[in-house]
């Protein structure tokens, strides 16, 4: 069947053209190639690579300030260890 819009040739169980006409509607709708099956599945495999990516970014920001955090902590363990070296330890034994 041709269709009347573009005048393209289509299958006789066809009930949209390329072009977007809607044999069954009688009505031209408005398709564009980024409606197509195959965008739309690229869509989605964009949204979860994005949402992956942003999942990676967060667990590694995570990591960086955890270990920031435990080297605060070393630290400031090992100037109290130092102080209570300086109380109870004899002068002539700290290293």
């Amino acid at each position: 069947m041709q269709c009347p819009s573009c005048q393209l040739e289509n299958p006789p169980t066809a009930e949209v053209c390329d072009c977007g006409y809607s044999f069954t509607k009688r009505v031209q709708t408005r398709r564009t190639a980024a409606d197509s099956p195959e965008v739309l599945e690229l869509r989605a495999i964009a949204r979860s690579v994005k949402s992956i990516r942003t999942m990676a970014l967060f667990w590694t920001c995570v990591m960086i300030v955890s270990a920031i955090l435990a080297a605060i902590q070393f630290n400031q363990i090992e100037e109290r260890l130092k102080d209570v070296q300086k109380q109870f330890v004899p002068t002539e034994l700290r290293k």
